[in-house]
């Protein structure tokens, strides 16, 4: 009985310290082809890179279907290139904490291929690089190796600070000052995608915020200075060993009783943890927090 119980506490350590290194949301971008000998290699390496990681548990892999779509609507080119204020907009639009991209060139009989690793929220860079005359798909896969080395190793560096709900109404605290609050009707409809939404997680966090930050909430549209309205859903993403990733999307609009739009926001989240659902809920918390900064002054009068 003992040893039993042991092994059971060794083994809720060890769940519990999973859960605590929660796995990066990573996205790969093609690779920019520069000078003769490697057109068409970029999209190429970028897929063997993606195979690679996929494969690492402290890894979570935005599927490349989604990354074009984002280049697309943000009028990117599938080079490959971005700048960091481009690399924020795709990982507030995807979920993704880390970018990685780079590029490809031949030089006499070598290639070449180097590669950034980017903290969409800092800005922050990392690199790794490969050259040799191997074929492509071996370096490409020994790069992908290395990148995920130095994400395993100094990852850290490029995250930012983990922000809290106390840090978020202490920012906006000081953002709003003395302004009038106004009235409030929050509704957002949310959906965890195949299953059903008792208590909305993105609504009850805002609302949250709002009302430690003095706004009035009120339960009657009526009566609110300010509707704010919108839609979250949240969606399984995939599995590392015990957890699971979900991805949530937030949406939201605020309006006045003149029907004058204040603002229009949206954010990305995702989450890793052992049941989906709470895990769901999470993703639609984190979403929500992390829009509120941008969102909540534009509530206020100037």
């Amino acid at each position: 009985m003992k040893k039993a119980f042991i092994t059971l506490v060794a083994l809720i350590s060890v769940l519990g310290a999973a859960v605590a290194a929660e796995p990066y949301a990573t996205a790969v971008l093609p690779f920019t082809e520069k000078g003769a000998g490697v057109q068409d290699k970029g999209a190429i390496i970028a897929n063997i890179i993606f195979a690679a990681l996929v494969e690492k548990p402290e890894l979570w892999m935005v599927e490349r279907e989604d990354i074009s779509k984002i280049l697309q609507e943000l009028e990117l080119n599938a080079s490959g290139m971005v700048n960091p204020q481009q690399a924020a907009k795709v990982g507030e639009l995807s979920g993704a904490k880390i970018l990685i991209t780079g590029s490809v060139f031949k030089s006499g009989s070598k290639t070449f291929i180097i590669a950034k690793i980017i903290g969409t929220e800092t800005s922050r860079v990392l690199g790794a690089s490969i050259n040799g005359t191997q074929e492509l798909d071996v370096m490409a896969q020994q790069l992908g190796q290395k990148i995920a080395e130095t994400i395993s190793k100094q990852g850290g560096e490029i995250m930012p600070k983990i922000v809290t709900s106390e840090d978020t109404i202490k920012e906006l605290t000081e953002k709003l000052g003395t302004a009038p609050r106004p009235a409030l009707y929050i509704k957002i409809k949310e959906e965890q995608i195949g299953r059903p939404v008792i208590d909305p997680a993105a609504e009850t966090e805002l609302k949250l915020i709002c009302q430690k930050l003095n706004f009035k909430l009120v339960d009657n549209p009526e009566a609110a200075d300010v509707l704010v309205s919108g839609e979250a859903i949240s969606q399984f993403g995939a599995s590392h060993g015990a957890l699971n990733s979900v991805r949530a999307r937030l949406e939201v609009k605020a309006v006045d009783k003149n029907g004058n739009i204040l603002g229009v926001d949206r954010q990305t989240a995702v989450c890793v943890g052992m049941a989906e659902s709470i895990t769901g809920k999470d993703a639609l918390q984190r979403a929500a927090l992390q829009l509120a900064p941008r969102f909540i002054p534009n509530l206020v009068k100037k």
